[in-house]
């Protein structure tokens, strides 16, 4: 059998025609595309921050993946509407680190330490000017040699390299320019130590950051800073950026999943900013958990707490995520996704709801159903931003791929919420405490943001419950025991009722078995 060959193309060179085969030029094509974006690529285990897919920022309007005040990181950077912040994000981080040179420095011993940096740096600087000096010098040298004037070399820009940095020097050197102060000090270590990490801070992002070095250097110093700073002042109770719908959008503004920085940027600026005695990171990741305590899900944490728990979180909305998650877990055996009926269904059909109070808390993961057909759900606070903060606990989950919890509460709450009447039921039982928005509202949350059970397939934590649940259902008995409590036990006066009709069958009965046996028997 015959071999085909590529054709061959004649490409026109000069007076020549070259021929190269179609395989190298389709190789060659491939090859330059694949090396343009090689750098755009991200690794599975280093990229954690990602982009939201446009279908979910539609399900809502306006999106709850978009900041509405705050800007963190490079994907929402430079917003006309976020703007706003900006100043106030450089008040707070000058705020942090003026307090930690004044701890580290003292009053008195601050102006010392700054004027041995400020020696140190003049020396540099000197160093770095002799030895553009003696550059110049030299290109001159070699010139003259060559018979040309000095003012010809410098018209054909030979020193004009040498002579702009002199320059710079020049204007920078002793003399000219203040004293750092030592809040610059602590600055310039901030920004030391996120130089070494750039490379590694970019890879953590799923886009390509189209930032120069120190445009994006500056970002993420700046952009840490403030949420370390924020993050104190919320725990020490002194806020100053403002209450009501401001502060709230601040709060969720801060999680989102398009609004993270890499959490081991904070650690690291954490520790080069606070306090000797409280520089672990432990203290780092307490002063965060107390952060989620001021949300929707904060009588989910508990006030012990194991750390080495969060030490893998990339970020901080991923640290949400594993805080949320349960240490002990009720009848919770992972499986496909199975429907079960609504609250009010299953109510008809015997099943008692009841506000849970575990052993972990009052953590919303952890959910129970009982033989007794007792269905125990942890309480939950509905307000404007429930909503927004569900959707990035799913959304991180997503990404991570390490766990479907927050996912797999969203599938049951919504199977188990159909209508109004579902959320009626359970607002009567104090599982849901709803503090803005009619019952209507809060069903069309639920059924709207649940629209993703094909996601984990079969990682649904909730599937052994769901199973004890359908087989109470189908269970006829509970249904007729249901039905008969309602009809005839739901009120004092039906169960008086009840018990006069049972009493005069009764007598009725009795008062037949005798009429009957006095004829049958006779009489003696």
């Amino acid at each position: 059998m015959a071999s085909s060959t590529a054709p061959n193309v004649l490409i026109r060179h000069g007076g020549e025609h070259i021929s190269i085969e179609m395989e190298e030029l389709i190789a060659n094509s491939i090859t330059k595309k694949l090396g343009h974006c090689a750098t755009h690529l991200r690794s599975d285990g280093i990229c954690c921050i990602h982009r939201v897919p446009d279908k979910f920022h539609k399900m809502t309007e306006p999106s709850a993946y978009i900041p509405e005040v705050l800007s963190i990181g490079p994907y929402h950077r430079g917003k006309e509407s976020l703007k706003a912040m900006e100043d106030q994000k450089l008040s707070y981080m000058h705020t942090l680190l003026d307090r930690k040179a004044k701890m580290k420095f003292g009053e008195e011993e601050e102006a010392v330490v700054v004027r041995a940096k400020k020696e140190k740096d003049e020396e540099e600087e000197q160093r770095v000017l002799e030895e553009k000096q003696r550059e110049g010098e030299e290109v001159v040298r070699r010139r003259q040699v060559q018979g040309r004037d000095v003012e010809d070399i410098i018209k054909e820009g030979e020193l004009e390299d040498v002579i702009t940095t002199a320059r710079i020097i020049q204007s920078e050197s002793p003399g000219l320019t203040s004293a750092p102060s030592g809040w610059v000090i602590i600055l310039k270590d901030c920004i030391e130590a996120i130089k070494k990490m750039e490379t590694e801070i970019r890879e953590c992002y799923s886009d390509p950051i189209e930032l120069a070095s120190e445009e994006f250097i500056e970002m993420i110093v700046v952009d840490g800073l403030f949420i370390i700073e924020h993050l104190r002042r919320l725990h020490m109770k002194i806020n100053n950026i403002g209450t009501g719908r401001h502060a709230v959008d601040l709060y969720w503004d801060i999680l989102l999943m398009e609004n993270q920085l890499p959490i081991f940027v904070l650690e690291h600026l954490f520790i080069l900013t606070v306090e000797e005695n409280k520089a672990g990171t432990d203290a780092f990741y307490q002063l965060v958990l107390s952060y989620f305590r001021l949300s929707f899900l904060s009588e989910s944490f508990t006030s012990s707490v194991d750390f080495q728990l969060y030490k893998d979180a990339k970020h901080l909305l991923d640290l949400l995520t594993k805080a949320l998650q349960p240490r002990i877990l009720s009848n919770h055996n992972a499986g496909k996704v199975i429907p079960i009926p609504g609250a009010m269904e299953l109510s008809r059909a015997g099943v008692q709801f009841k506000k849970r109070f575990s052993v972990d808390h009052h953590n919303i993961l952890d959910i129970k159903f009982n033989s007794d057909g007792t269905f125990e759900i942890p309480p939950l606070i509905i307000d404007d931003f429930t909503e927004r903060g569900l959707r990035n606990l799913v959304a991180s989950e997503q990404f991570s791929k390490c766990s479907t919890h927050i996912t797999s509460y969203s599938i049951l709450m919504d199977r188990l919420i159909n209508s109004a009447e579902d959320v009626n039921l359970l607002r009567n039982q104090g599982i849901l405490t709803i503090q803005l928005g009619s019952d209507e509202q809060v069903a069309d949350m639920f059924n709207q943001r649940c629209a993703c059970a094909h996601f984990i397939r079969f990682s649904f934590n909730y599937y052994q419950l769901s199973n004890e649940v359908n087989k109470y259902y189908k269970k006829r008995q509970h249904r007729w025991k249901a039905t008969l409590k309602r009809e005839y036990f739901n009120n004092p006066w039906s169960i008086i009722s009840f018990i006069a009709a049972v009493l005069l069958i009764l007598l009725t009965i009795i008062s037949t078995m005798f009429t009957t046996l006095a004829w049958i028997v006779p009489k003696s």
